[in-house]
């Protein structure tokens, strides 16, 4: 993907996106599903983001079951209160269901978080460089 930023009237510089560097190894199906859908607010490494608590130990520490965690991805169970976590119901059953079990074996932080790197800016084709000061 190729971005345009502005850069004076009648001029732009095509800008590369931010690439991410060292990418968690996602071969994983349940990190695939993770990454997808939980990292953003429990983190890359599942200790916990700016809006939902760490994963690491928390069923276990919480003594919960399968399907108490199936039935939380669902939407059916919800603490602290009702609409605390968004619902997963888009998620296939064996989906929801491996997370599950991921999550009562989670006892260690995901390893390699994502990091970016910063975008690479480029001269549009036909310019080379900025206007020339006089």
């Amino acid at each position: 993907m190729l971005l345009i930023v502005p850069q004076e009237i009648g001029r732009s510089i095509p800008v590369n996106p931010p690439m991410v560097k060292n990418p968690p190894v996602v071969g994983s199906h349940v990190l695939k599903i993770y990454f997808a859908n939980c990292a953003n607010c429990h983190g890359a490494d599942a200790m916990g983001g700016p809006m939902a608590p760490a994963l690491v130990r928390l069923a276990k520490n919480r003594r919960l079951t399968k399907s108490f965690l199936v039935d939380h991805l669902l939407g059916h169970t919800r603490e602290p209160a009702p609409g605390s976590m968004p619902r997963f119901k888009q998620l296939a059953p064996e989906d929801r269901e491996a997370i599950a079990e991921w999550l009562l074996a989670l006892d260690q932080p995901i390893e390699k978080p994502v990091e970016r790197t910063e975008p690479e800016i480029v001269a549009a084709p036909g310019l080379t460089g900025p206007p020339k000061q006089s």
